[in-house]
C-alpha cells in the first residue's frame, strides 16, 4: 500500500503558510485537515456542507489558505 501526504502534492505558495483542505468523507460528512504554521496539525469533522461551509469561511476570514477536494 502507497501512502502519500496530500500536502506535498499542494502547490507551493501554501507550502509554509497557515492553509486547510476540505475533503467529503466516505461514510458522509466533511473532514477539514488545517495546518497552521508553526502548530501541530488539527483535523475537524462536519456532519453537513453548511457545517463545513462555515469553517471554511471562518478559516479564509482568518487568512488562512483554502483548497476544496471534490469527491
Amino acid at each position: 500500500m502507497m501512502h502519500f501526504d496530500l500536502f506535498e502534492l499542494l502547490p507551493d505558495r501554501m507550502r509554509g503558510k497557515s492553509h486547510y483542505i476540505v475533503s467529503p468523507r466516505w461514510c458522509g460528512g466533511f473532514l477539514i485537515e488545517i495546518r497552521r504554521a508553526g502548530y501541530p496539525p488539527e483535523t475537524v469533522f462536519c456532519e453537513t456542507r453548511g457545517a463545513a461551509n462555515r469553517a471554511r469561511q471562518a478559516l479564509s476570514d482568518a487568512g488562512f489558505i483554502g483548497f476544496v477536494r471534490e469527491g
